[in-house]
């Protein structure tokens, strides 16, 4: 694998971890399991989420074209 590939493959795991803990996070919170509030309104961190999403997104998309979506 070349270093961008590898930088790539990174970012993508990166980016989908903190996803995954934001959507968790607006979903405990949304079922009002969750003691913390943040200063962020809820429709911004879900606009923060789409966001990230949409990023992991292009990403994967990425590591399909550069055929090495094995590895996610």
């Amino acid at each position: 694998m070349k270093p961008y590939q590898k930088r790539l493959l990174e970012d993508y795991r990166r980016v989908r971890k903190e996803e995954l803990k934001l959507f968790n996070y607006i979903l405990i919170r949304e079922l009002g399991l969750s003691e913390t509030r943040p200063k962020a309104p809820m429709n911004l961190l879900k606009k923060q989420y789409e966001a990230m999403h949409e990023y992991s997104k292009v990403l994967a998309t990425r590591l399909v074209m550069e055929g090495i979506d094995k590895y996610i």
